[in-house]
């Protein structure tokens, strides 16, 4: 799970590392025409504009989708593993499991539900 979720993550670090090289590319021609300012609101303006370009075309790419697809997938195999070697060790433990759980929960439903049908039968023949 770990090695997929670097390579996302990693994805995801992609369009920053581009979008800084741009934009010290164009902050590097601002300062050889003179046109640059004090103003960095408008510079981080810029950098997001084009952060944002670059996030569109990765998240609209087929390599997004199997990366995502692959991280999803070892997520859900490493919370079943994780489940699996926590059921274990609670099996070991003096304390009931989700799966007693649901048992007991079934037969407090269905015992209740006796009762009342029960009650029932006894109002109707007072």
């Amino acid at each position: 799970f770990q090695a997929a979720l670097s390579e996302f993550l990693y994805m995801f670090y992609i369009p920053v590392e581009k979008s800084s090289a741009v934009m010290q590319e164009k902050v590097e021609e601002l300062i050889e025409k003179g046109d640059i300012h004090d103003n960095f609101k408008d510079y981080y303006n810029m950098w997001i504009k084009i952060l944002e370009g670059h996030y569109m075309t990765l998240l609209k790419s087929p390599e997004y989708t199997q990366v995502m697809n692959k991280t999803v997938e070892a997520l859900v195999q490493y919370r079943k593993a994780k489940d699996e070697v926590m059921y274990d060790v609670l099996e070991k433990l003096p304390i009931p499991t989700n799966k007693d759980m649901d048992e007991l929960y079934k037969d407090f439903y269905l015992l209740k539900k006796k009762v009342r049908e029960l009650s029932k039968k006894l109002e109707e023949r007072i």
